[in-house]
């Protein structure tokens, strides 16, 4: 049975006309962020977007322990630092900064 996927592309169309008029404003990024979503609802099933819940909790709960044992404090701007200073430093297991530091960097985050 074939799925009527005319709403997908619809979603689809918007957006690739407002990425190729967008201007780089707020209101025009808030504008593409919206058309983004409605994409991904038309796009995704259940677990995808019960799996991208997921990793958006990860990220919260690594900013979080992060900023508040006061480690992405400690990260130098130029330079280096390993998870072993780090955990000296704040007092905090290695292997829990070293996992909180990948969730991180695996959204690009720093």
């Amino acid at each position: 049975m074939a799925k009527d996927n005319s709403e997908l592309v619809k979603a689809a169309e918007e957006f690739l006309a407002s990425a190729k008029a967008f201007d780089g404003s707020p209101i025009a990024r808030m504008g593409l962020a919206k058309q983004a979503d409605n994409l991904r609802y038309h796009a995704e099933d259940g677990l995808g977007t019960m799996l991208r819940q997921w990793d958006q909790l990860h990220l919260t709960a690594a900013l979080s322990i992060l900023t508040s044992q006061g480690i992405l404090q400690r990260i130098p701007e130029e330079g280096t630092i390993t998870a072993k200073e780090l955990s000296d430093a704040v007092q905090l297991d290695e292997s829990a900064i070293r996992t909180y530091s990948y969730v991180l960097l695996g959204r690009y985050v720093y």
